[in-house]
């Protein structure tokens, strides 16, 4: 009877093998949303319509994931007696940022309408307002409180990651990587916004300053490219991890 039981089990191999394939064939449908996006690249029909497919991909890939996990019961507490539900106060905590995340990501997706540009397939197009250079403004006012409003946005962005970093202790440390959030994000800030200010003047109003701006147009993009990438590299050399004190 016992060499009946241990025989009817499937071998550890088999069911390793089985692991896999379930693993498979739970990313099969994801990667062929991504094969069909890359490969729709080669279309001049999915060129003209990029800007109404993309974000439906990507909306129905999220929308799958979340009906994924609420189908694996990811996504909802599992029952039981009242002192074992106490435990799964974090876990239900968690569901709901996720859920959150997904909304505010779907939220993105739908806002990235308001920022299309046309092609040259599409002849009875007009490019979105929030993409034209502040150079083609003619209100003085206007450019400024455009200006004043994307540095504010462009800082307030660098502080907000900041602080999520320094919330998490992620800057408790004097490696060149921390240094680099520390000191590389407010001067990419910097330069971007001397940038803009450069690049959205007059041509008339700088007057003998002309040769100077024309360096500056181009030294203040090189300046952002070379601080992303030194700090792309810092972080394929040595992650940010966060430091916990061991209690």
């Amino acid at each position: 009877k016992r060499a009946r039981l241990a025989g009817s089990q499937p071998p550890l191999a088999s069911v390793g093998l089985r692991q896999r394939l379930r693993a498979w064939l739970g990313l099969a449908f994801p990667m062929g949303i991504l094969f069909f996006r890359c490969g729709a690249m080669f279309s001049d029909s999915f060129v003209v319509a990029e800007a109404q497919v993309a974000p439906f991909l990507l909306a129905s890939l999220v929308m799958l994931l979340v009906g994924k996990l609420h189908w694996d019961g990811r996504l909802t507490v599992p029952e039981g007696p009242r002192q074992q539900l106490l435990g799964f106060s974090s876990y239900r905590r968690e569901i709901w940022y996720l859920l959150c995340l997904v909304a505010m990501l779907l939220v993105c997706v739908r806002l990235s309408g308001f920022f299309h540009q046309c092609r040259e397939e599409i002849p009875q197009c007009r490019p979105s307002l929030f993409l034209s250079p502040l150079a083609s403004l003619r209100n003085t006012r206007a450019k400024n409180l455009f200006y004043l409003l994307c540095v504010a946005l462009l800082a307030g962005l660098v502080y907000a990651v900041r602080s999520w970093l320094r919330h998490y202790g992620n800057l408790n440390s004097s490696g060149p990587l921390v240094l680099f959030v520390r000191w590389g994000f407010p001067l990419v800030v910097l330069c971007i916004a001397c940038y803009w200010a450069v690049a959205s003047s007059a041509d008339d109003s700088l007057g003998k300053l002309q040769e100077l701006v024309q360096v500056a147009v181009v030294a203040f993009p090189w300046a952002v490219y070379g601080l992303a990438s030194v700090g792309l590299l810092l972080l394929l050399c040595n992650p940010m991890t966060v430091f916990a004190k061991d209690t």
